[in-house]
């Protein structure tokens, strides 16, 4: 089973690469430590797309979508006729 770091690790640098650097030159992803307090403090920077910082205090809500979703005249839930 893998590690908790494991998945962790691999779901920032899969975003990092997802996101970064297509149309904008070449890629940059960095991955590195700073010690704080005694602490290490892992991260991961790149040049990607980023996001809207207004946005900031929505990104790790669950099912919160950070776009405005194409408008239907249907609701999601509705039955077909």
């Amino acid at each position: 089973m893998r590690s908790c770091w494991a998945i962790l690790m691999q779901n920032l640098l899969g975003n990092a690469w997802k996101y970064t650097g297509r149309n904008m030159g070449p890629a940059r992803i960095e991955f590195g430590a700073i010690n704080r307090r005694g602490l290490a403090h892992f991260f991961v920077k790149d040049n990607g797309v980023g996001f809207d910082m207004s946005c900031a205090a929505d990104l790790f809500r669950a099912f919160r979508r950070l776009t405005t979703p194409p408008s239907s005249k249907a609701p999601a839930s509705a039955s077909p006729p």
